[in-house]
């Protein structure tokens, strides 16, 4: 997994991850931490070998930046 390309307007971040499986994701899924919503699937491409998500993020979900 690679994430880069973070933007942030309003209310939420946008942030793009490389994945080499994106199975089971699908555009406006829930992207949940702990069972807990935090965002959501907003685009998805296919680049060569890879999956490209772009999910959005909200700012107040204080999510750990380390992992």
């Amino acid at each position: 997994v690679q994430i880069g390309a973070l933007q942030g307007l309003g209310n939420t971040i946008s942030v793009t991850l490389v994945l080499d499986d994106a199975a089971g994701l699908v555009p406006d899924a829930s992207v949940k931490v702990a069972g807990v919503q935090v965002g959501s699937v907003r685009d998805l491409a296919v680049d060569f070998d890879t999956a490209v998500a772009t999910i959005s993020l909200r700012k107040n979900a204080e999510l750990r930046t380390d992992v």
